[in-house]
């Protein structure tokens, strides 16, 4: 995020370009944090504030105003895109939720359940699948339902062996419950956020 920040202050077309990648890729940004995105915006906005008092006190420089106008157009992008983002990350949480933790597969009964259209949902899950938030998951739009791979079982423990003990962990980022070994930090295969 480091990088993102240094764009946006020596050339800030760069630095947006950035940010749109790591929000495309991060899958926490989405489901926990579009704060930080908003708060990106409102940084423009004071640099875009700051600008306009030097255009008025210099007597309104053209390529100033002009950059001025650009960089406040690309705070107020950055604003609606960051509401947009808690909205699908909270509809997120809902569709792992349902489709996780209550095994609920048909697209008609989870676009009832979270309150949106079918297509709203079947692109949703579209979307989730193809940046990883359902590893090996498939849509079947002809059946209308997602298609989990199976989770594989633990190995038959052996009497020579002590097998180490799960215990199953709610994920705060995404709501999944997922297993971890006990005493382990483990990642939420759904979100990718730390479970312990």
């Amino acid at each position: 995020m480091g990088w993102i920040i240094f764009w946006f202050l020596v050339f800030w077309p760069i630095g947006l370009i950035l940010f749109f990648r790591k929000i495309a890729s991060d899958r926490t940004i989405v489901l926990n944090d579009s704060s930080t995105i908003r708060a990106m915006s409102f940084v423009l906005f004071g640099f875009c504030a700051f600008y306009l008092l030097i255009a008025i006190y210099s007597e309104g420089n053209g390529y100033l105003v002009a950059g001025t106008v650009a960089i406040g157009i690309s705070g107020l992008f950055i604003f609606l895109y960051a509401r947009k983002i808690k909205e699908a990350g909270e509809r997120y949480k809902k569709y792992i939720d349902l489709i996780v933790n209550n095994n609920q597969t048909h697209i008609s009964t989870i676009a009832a359940k979270v309150g949106v259209p079918q297509g709203v949902v079947r692109d949703d899950l579209q979307k989730m699948i193809s940046t990883g938030y359902f590893p090996g998951a498939v849509l079947d739009n002809n059946q209308g339902i997602i298609i989990l791979p199976q989770r594989m079982s633990a190995p038959a423990p052996q009497s020579y062996s002590r097998q180490p003990q799960e215990k199953v962990v709610h994920c705060s980022g995404c709501g999944a419950n997922s297993k971890i070994i006990i005493g382990q930090v483990g990642e939420c295969e759904y979100c990718g956020s730390f479970l312990q």
